[in-house]
């Protein structure tokens, strides 16, 4: 079984925003599978279901971003599966918008959710799936712009990111992070 969480922050307000980029991919898996993120336990909206021969949990921690950490922690808990079966969708600022990057591992790159995650698990020894959304113009402050709506030319193409993100997700379990790090991971992929 694998734990699959998109980060984002509850509430109509955050729907659209980059910083719910996580939350899209999430609800994109779940549609593409058949599931409905409706159930409720431990501070998340959560579905069970497969996705090929894989055992998933999909999640939606209903806290702030910068509060992921406890509920995804409550979730591995209940289940008795290691960090490293989760899996963490999120948003990115380094990257450009609609790139997607594949990491297995490592610190929280100044993202406040996966920071929360870390501090909660007492490690950082899972995978993430990073969605590019792009740098604010100068003039605009990081904590402004991740949580203001893609603007228009963003979503003309957030459907083909989201695609693209529920496929690294099927290669990450039929064949592994690696696989799937080498196929998602090339500018030229994504």
């Amino acid at each position: 079984m694998r734990l699959i969480a998109g980060l984002g922050n509850p509430g109509l307000a955050y729907r659209r925003t980059r910083h719910n980029a996580g939350f899209m991919a999430i609800d994109r898996v779940a549609q593409k599978y058949g599931m409905s993120i409706s159930r409720s336990k431990f501070r998340t909206r959560f579905s069970e279901g497969n996705i090929g021969q894989e055992r998933v949990v999909l999640i939606k921690p209903w806290a702030y971003m910068n509060l992921s950490g406890g509920p995804i922690k409550d979730f591995l808990d209940f289940y008795h599966l290691p960090i490293e079966q989760l899996i963490v969708i999120h948003d990115d600022m380094d990257m450009n918008f609609g790139r997607i990057r594949i990491k297995e591992g490592g610190g929280d790159g100044g993202h406040k959710g996966i920071r929360s995650i870390i501090r909660s698990m007492g490690s950082g020894e899972f995978c993430r799936v990073k969605i590019g959304i792009g740098r604010p113009l100068e003039a605009e402050e990081a904590q402004g712009y991740v949580l203001h709506p893609f603007n228009s030319a963003e979503e003309s193409l957030l459907a083909d990111t989201l695609s693209r993100v529920v496929e690294a997700i099927e290669t990450i379990l039929s064949d592994g992070v690696q696989q799937a790090m080498n196929r998602f991971n090339s500018p030229a992929r994504s």
